[in-house]
C-alpha cells in the first residue's frame, strides 16, 4: 500500500469491510483526525441542496458531481491521507487526478502564477491566508479547492482559471469503481479527488471517510 501511495498517490484495497477495519488501517498510516463536524469516521451521502449543510459541496452541487479538490484545504496543514469506503449503491465513482499531471499541463507563466498565488479561505472555516504549495519538515504538498479558497492577488485570479481549465482538459483522470473496491487510501497532498456523476435511479449510498495526519 505504501509503495502504491508513493508511486501513484493512491492505493485501492480489498478486504476492508467494517469501520473497525478502516480505523485499523488509518492508525497504521498515522493519527486519525476528527472532521470539522467532530466525527473521526464521517458518513457522507448524496444530499439535495436545500437540505445540505450550508457551505458544503452538497449545498452547491446537490446530488450532482463534485469538483476536483483537496480535502481540508482550509486547514493550515491539510490532512495528509484520506481513507474511504462505500456502503450501499456502488455505481457512483470516485475520481482521482494527480497534481503533477495538472502542473505539467500548465505553461511557464501559469506555473509561475501558481507559485505566486495567494488565497484566503472562507471565514466560516477559519479564514487563513495560504498558498497552493506548502512544505512541512521534509515533505511538500499541494492544496486546491475552488469552493473554499478565494483568490487574493492577480496570480491567484489567473490560476483559478488556468488551473481549472487544466483539470477539465486533463486526460489523466481516474474513475475508481466501488463495485470492485472495498477501500481507497488517497495522498491528499498530491492527489485531487472528486465525486462522479449520479447513476440512474441511485439508491442509498454512504461514503465513510477518515482523515489521517
Amino acid at each position: 500500500m505504501l509503495a502504491a501511495l508513493k508511486q501513484t498517490g493512491w492505493a485501492i484495497l480489498d478486504g476492508v469491510r467494517t469501520t473497525s477495519d478502516m480505523l485499523d488501517l488509518a492508525r497504521g498510516l498515522g493519527r486519525p483526525l476528527p472532521s470539522p463536524t467532530g466525527e473521526v469516521v464521517k458518513a457522507l451521502n448524496p444530499t439535495k441542496s436545500p437540505t445540505a449543510r450550508p457551505g458544503s459541496l452538497s449545498a452547491d452541487c446537490g446530488l450532482g458531481e463534485f469538483p476536483f479538490h483537496t480535502d481540508t484545504a482550509f486547514w493550515p496543514r491539510p490532512s495528509r491521507y484520506l481513507v474511504m469506503r462505500v456502503v450501499g449503491d456502488p455505481r457512483r465513482t470516485t475520481r482521482l487526478l494527480h497534481f503533477e499531471h495538472v502542473w505539467s499541463a500548465l505553461g511557464l507563466r501559469a506555473q509561475t502564477d501558481v507559485l505566486r498565488s495567494v488565497w484566503r479561505t472562507e471565514q466560516s472555516m477559519g479564514g487563513i491566508y495560504c498558498s497552493m504549495k506548502f512544505s512541512t519538515g521534509c515533505s511538500k504538498g499541494w492544496r486546491f479547492d475552488p469552493k473554499v479558497m478565494r483568490p487574493i492577488n492577480a496570480s491567484s485570479r489567473r490560476t483559478l482559471e488556468d488551473f481549472g481549465r487544466a483539470i477539465r482538459d486533463s486526460e489523466h483522470k481516474v474513475d475508481v469503481s466501488w463495485e470492485r473496491t472495498s477501500c481507497i487510501v488517497v495522498d491528499n497532498w498530491q492527489v485531487l479527488h472528486a465525486r462522479g456523476a449520479a447513476p440512474p435511479q441511485e439508491l442509498t449510498r454512504v461514503l465513510f471517510r477518515i482523515y489521517v495526519e
